[in-house]
């Protein structure tokens, strides 16, 4: 087995293992499979992405031997879910070129059961073939590769769109609604706020109608609910910043504050409280913007707590380092003199150390530059 940084395995995975007689019995190495994956993903969650990293390579190992020894769709699914979770992790980590071979090798993998025999496609393995793809595309949106990372998200939003229209599922019309975000973040990113607008307001308009229409017929759990709402917050405060509708853009940021609250206490872990943090830095800014200062410094203030706290739970996680030298970056926007230096210097210290740590990623040397420009 791989090495686990010391997170304990669950009674039932050693359990497992004990019986397992190797890929003679493909039942019990699925059941095997699955049990390591739900803990790799237990661990991703709560921000131990090393010890998740050696879970996923564990049901890579695994479902590899599961698909050269029966070959069977199941089987394929497994290795192809293995990949794609293990892409995901490494993406998180900063260890680029690592994740987008195994994101690769997760979409061939599915791509393989879908389009040898469409007939015999089904949801499951298009909705985790089309996340394989959103994947690589904020990997290369990260690295500045913005053509790759555009054709990577339209290439999952035309799956998306069909079964969605096929399907008529409330998850398959919340997934399509994550594609047009996607496409709006990096317009907006390429400075076309026009085509930026439209992909967000197809996003919220898509995620409302969801919504409304899965309330009807079967109440969705509140964490889904939550978790859609906070994307739907996020996709209408961004172009109303982006022309300057700070009053608005403020007052609907405040009065979605205490759902993100609600889905940062239901789920504790990492990602809902790192939402949290970006909307409460999303605050500070727009206050900063109005002139509001002493508003922008009790946002930026509960924001830094929280990346601080978030920092020590996971440990050396370089999303989360960027995320605390942002903070200090945007706070001493507001700050002058010696105040601001110490701010600027460091939030240059984490990206110059992620910077040397992790060549291969332009994204920190940016911000660097964003720092001279600032200097």
């Amino acid at each position: 087995m791989q090495d686990y940084q010391g997170a304990a395995l669950p009674e039932g995975i050693e359990r497992l293992w004990a019986q397992y007689d190797g890929c003679r019995n493909e039942q019990n190495g699925q059941r095997l499979w699955q049990e390591i994956w739900v803990f790799g993903d237990s661990l991703q969650k709560a921000g131990n992405l090393s010890a998740a990293e050696g879970a996923y390579l564990s049901c890579c190992e695994l479902a590899s031997e599961l698909v050269q020894a029966f070959g069977t769709d199941a089987a394929v699914r497994c290795l192809g879910t293995s990949y794609e979770s293990l892409g995901a992790v490494l993406r998180a980590e900063g260890r680029f070129s690592e994740a987008e071979a195994y994101l690769k090798q997760a979409t061939a993998q599915f791509g393989r059961l879908i389009y040898a025999d469409q007939s015999r496609a089904i949801r499951k393995d298009i909705r985790v073939y089309t996340a394989s793809l959103t994947e690589l595309g904020q990997l290369y949106q990260a690295q500045g590769r913005f053509s790759e990372a555009w054709k990577a998200y339209q290439d999952g939003m035309a799956p998306r769109r069909e079964l969605f229209l096929e399907s008529g599922q409330p998850v398959d019309g919340i997934n399509l609604s994550f594609s047009y975000q996607y496409l709006a973040e990096l317009a907006e990113g390429l400075k076309r706020p026009v085509q930026a607008l439209l992909y967000y307001q197809q996003a919220a308009g898509l995620q409302r109608r969801v919504l409304t229409q899965a309330q009807a017929k079967l109440p969705l759990p509140e964490e889904t609910l939550l978790l859609v709402f906070s994307d739907n917050v996020m996709g209408a405060i961004v172009p109303l910043t982006m022309y300057e509708d700070y009053a608005q853009a403020r007052e609907f940021g405040e009065r979605s504050l205490p759902l993100f609250r609600r889905m940062a206490a239901l789920s504790n872990d990492i990602f809902s409280c790192r939402r949290l943090s970006v909307l409460l830095e999303c605050l500070g800014n727009i206050c900063r913007e109005e002139g509001d200062l002493n508003g922008a410094a009790i946002y930026y203030k509960e924001c830094l707590e929280l990346r601080t706290a978030l920092l020590d739970k996971a440990g050396e996680n370089p999303e989360l380092l960027d995320d605390l030298a942002l903070i200090y970056y945007n706070i001493a926007l507001k700050e002058t003199g010696n105040n601001q230096r110490l701010l600027f210097d460091r939030a240059e210290k984490i990206w110059a150390r992620l910077a040397v740590q992790y060549p291969g990623e332009p994204l920190y040397q940016r911000r660097l530059n964003l720092l001279a420009g600032r200097a």
